[in-house]
Parts: C-alpha cells; sequence; structure tokens
C-alpha cells in the first residue's frame, strides 16, 4: 500500500503555517469489527508552525511529522501486537508522490524527497540482501571490514581502539556494506524490471487552477500531464 502527500502554506505576522495531509487507501469495518473494504481516504495531519518558507525546512517538518506518527504507532496497541518497529525508512518506501503546486520550492521539496525516497528503498533492499544471503556474503563482509581497518589506521591502530570506538567503526561499515547492497540490488531490479514498484517517487500533482492557468492554453490536459510526470 503506498501513500501521497500534500502541503500547503501562508504567513501571517512573520510566523509561516503548513496544513499537511495524507492520501491513502485505508480499511473500513463494520460494527462487529470485521474488515470489509479499503477506500481512498484523505487524512489531515495538522496545522504546523515551521521557522521559514524555505526548501530545506519542509523536509525537516516532514520528517518531524514522520518521526511523530511512527511515535505513535510504536507505542500503539496495533504497533505492539504487529511484533515489529516502524522505521521512517519503512514510511518513505511507502511514498509514491506529493502534491503540490509549480513553485520552484515545491519543486525542490519533490527532488529532495526523491532522493529520501530512493534512500530509504536502498536501505530496505539491502537489509533484505544480508538476511536473504548471509553465507553467500563473506566475501563482502571481509572486503568492508579490511577497508574499515585500514580508514582507521591500519591493524595496530585499530587494535589499540577501545571497544566502544571498535563498535561505532563496526557500525559504521554495516551502515555502508547495506547502502552498498541495496545500491547494486536497485539497480538489478531498474535494470530487469521497468515495472519495479513503488521505487521511485515518480508522480508530481499540480495544483488544478494553476494547471489551467499555465498549461490549459497549450493544449495539454490533466491526464496527459499527469502521465508525463517529473521522473
Amino acid at each position: 500500500m503506498g501513500l501521497t502527500i500534500s502541503s500547503d502554506g501562508t504567513s501571517h505576522h512573520s510566523i509561516n503555517y503548513n496544513s499537511c495531509h495524507v492520501n491513502l487507501k485505508a480499511e473500513t469495518y463494520s460494527t462487529n469489527g470485521k474488515m470489509e473494504i479499503k477506500e481512498q481516504v484523505t487524512c489531515f495531519l495538522g496545522i504546523h508552525l515551521s521557522v521559514d518558507g524555505t526548501s530545506e525546512q519542509a523536509i525537516k517538518d516532514w520528517d518531524t511529522i514522520f518521526a511523530k506518527i511512527i511515535e505513535i504507532f510504536n507505542n500503539s496497541p496495533l504497533g505492539q501486537c504487529s511484533g515489529t518497529l516502524m522505521q521512517l525508512v519503512d514510511l518513505f518506501v511507502k511514498l509514491l508522490g506529493m502534491h503540490s503546486d509549480h513553485c520552484s520550492k515545491e519543486k525542490k521539496d519533490f527532488k529532495q524527497l526523491q532522493k529520501k525516497k530512493k534512500n530509504a528503498v536502498e536501505q530496505i533492499l539491502g537489509e533484505n540482501k544480508i538476511l536473504e544471503l548471509s553465507n553467500e556474503l563473506l566475501p563482502w563482509f571481509f572486503e568492508a571490514n579490511d577497508e574499515m581497518i585500514k580508514a582507521a589506521g591500519g591493524k595496530d591502530k585499530y587494535e589499540s581502539l577501545c571497544q566502544e570506538e571498535k563498535d561505532v567503526l563496526h557500525s559504521a561499515m554495516m551502515q555502508k556494506l547495506i547502502i552498498r547492497l541495496g545500491q547494486d540490488a536497485y539497480e538489478e531490479m531498474c535494470t530487469y524490471s521497468s515495472t519495479f514498484e513503488n521505487s521511485d517517487l515518480c508522480i508530481f500533482w499540480w495544483c488544478r487552477r494553476n494547471f489551467e492557468a499555465e498549461f490549459a492554453p497549450m493544449g495539454v490536459s490533466p491526464t496527459q500531464h499527469i502521465v508525463g510526470s517529473t521522473k
């Protein structure tokens, strides 16, 4: 199941306010608690104050909103019954697009979210690769370990480190290995499957009013423009 996000902002007395929404398919339940169907819904995520109107701050604000959603879910009975902890990458993997207008700042937001989405997909793919092929990946581990020791200043220098410092290096090594494996898996899936679901944040929706003012005189319909999205 994927989701799309949208936001719009205004300012009052030099204070920035952003209204945020998420669009997804949610289950509907009958009175006896039995799930019936999934239907498309738009959920209000609240009105949030923002430090400024820059794209960088907008992405930080989305990270804060997502982090709050994750915290609520992980502490809820539903989250605890699921047996797993939701992470930020889990939300970005499900992110399929954003709704916005045509201003340059929003386009910059989209590019940054697209990068975060790609990084999240690569991390999940890398983690899955390690779980599925742990024995076959020993050469990768040995190579990564050798690179880590070399970067630390050599074997003698590495051995002189305390255990806490070694743990930090091992954690960084594993993260780099996960990313490397994820990037390889991502490229492979993109090469052999043109329909790799959820691999890219590829839908950029325009505000219809702005669309009509900017593109309608050119004879382009909303459907045509959506299909030709900025991927």
